[in-house]
């Protein structure tokens, strides 16, 4: 087993280095314990528009990140520890967590702390949830990888996430916080992340009879920072991947009246849109329509089709920051 210093919380480039390893075209297994710097991580087929407070997270400073497997949305800060393995493996249909999740919950035991796995892929002290993992199964291997909450600001992950109520019905919940658990108060020591860090690594490395412990060489790194470029920091990857979905909201503002905007977004795109209303204007509404049609869905290229021409001409006495709250999330 090959255990891969990585001291970056970037989550770009953590994403990065998960899906190089995961296409390298050999035969090893990897093992690696990394942290992200604050940020909302999506699953592959979620939407990036309805999974977190956009706001919240614009005025806190908190990156969005899509990884390449399933499963939902998970907050990251310094104080959650990520684990990933990566495996061969001749099983190309089915999900198998609990190889993984086992050494997790043998390594927690031996440090004095009793957890148990849950549902399909959670783990658990006293019935409240520490850890969720996801896998992605390939050809030939497996990612397998999951988020231990050690010491993270359980305000954050609740003001960040905006789960569905049906979800949290399904839990009996009123709260993201009151389902979640934070390892340190379980600990019997005054451990701290770092020295967790390399205990629970040092139990991992028992499982396994020889391991090698190194870091990315500079030619690993060049290609994990080409693909950090080219698609985990990229707007189409976070964004663009987002299912087709529909998308309303109505002001009323008192210079110019009710205004109700629709689109329809696909790929992170305005592929259709309408504007109506009681709202007074000069200008034909559908010269508006047709400037955001085939924009991509943010605050970037949406100032960039509407900042060189008069609003007021369309929107009796509008500003450009009132038109901005029409649009959530950017």
């Amino acid at each position: 087993m090959e255990y891969i210093l990585n001291d970056s919380h970037d989550p770009f480039f953590n994403l990065s280095l998960e899906e190089y390893l995961f296409r390298v075209d050999d035969n090893n297994t990897y093992f690696w314990l990394w942290q992200n710097s604050s940020t909302v991580v999506i699953g592959k087929n979620q939407n990036a528009f309805h999974e977190v407070d956009h706001d919240f997270m614009k005025k806190n400073g908190i990156t969005l990140a899509r990884r390449m497997t399933g499963g939902g949305a998970v907050y990251h800060d310094l104080g959650n520890l990520n684990f990933s393995f990566i495996t061969p493996s001749s099983n190309k249909k089915d999900y198998d967590f609990l190889q993984f999740s086992n050494q997790i919950i043998k390594a927690l035991y031996a440090l004095g702390i009793e957890a148990e796995y849950s549902g399909r892929n959670d783990l658990l002290i006293d019935g409240n949830k520490f850890s969720g993992s996801a896998q992605f199964v390939g050809e030939s291997k497996i990612l397998h990888h999951g988020t231990i909450l050690f010491s993270s600001d359980l305000e954050m992950i609740e003001n960040c996430l905006t789960p569905s109520k049906q979800k949290l019905t399904a839990h009996g919940v009123n709260s993201v916080k009151s389902r979640v658990t934070l390892l340190s108060k379980h600990m019997g020591s005054t451990m701290n992340i770092h020295e967790f860090k390399d205990n629970l690594a040092k139990e991992i490395f028992k499982n396994y009879d020889s391991v090698n412990i190194r870091k990315i060489t500079a030619e690993e790194l060049q290609t994990i920072n080409k693909l950090r470029t080219e698609k985990y920091s990229s707007y189409e990857w976070n964004y663009g991947a987002s299912p087709e979905f529909n998308y309303s909201k109505s002001i009323r503002f008192d210079s110019c009246g009710l205004i109700n905007l629709s689109m329809d977004l696909k790929s992170g795109k305005i592929s259709n849109c309408k504007i109506t209303g009681d709202f007074f204007g000069t200008g034909d509404i559908s010269e508006m329509e047709q400037l955001l049609k085939n924009k991509m869905y943010s605050r970037e290229y949406i100032l960039g089709a509407i900042t060189s021409i008069d609003l007021k001409y369309y929107f009796n006495n509008l500003t450009l920051e009132s038109f901005l709250l029409l649009f959530d999330n950017i």
